[in-house]
């Protein structure tokens, strides 16, 4: 399992936790939520915030620096099992 060390580090603590963290800060009850669980084929992460609604991907230009990559990257990295 170590080999999912460096992506999965990448995907919670750049993309999934700092945005929901974000995300979190408009709720009168900022709470953020992160489960690990080890699987027979590899990790599961689950975050959780207190925002409403559900994150949506934007769709971003290759020149554009401002962001919204996130959902992208999270989704290329991993699988949906």
């Amino acid at each position: 399992m170590s080999y999912l060390a460096d992506t999965t580090e990448l995907l919670v603590n750049r993309e999934l936790v700092t945005n929901a963290i974000r995300a979190s800060v408009i709720s009168d009850q900022p709470v953020v939520r992160l489960l690990l669980i080890r699987e027979p084929d590899g990790l599961r992460v689950s975050v959780w915030d207190s925002a409403p609604g559900r994150p949506q991907r934007k769709e971003v230009l290759p020149d554009d620096s401002a962001g919204g990559r996130s959902l992208l990257l999270v989704e290329t990295l991993s699988a949906d099992y």
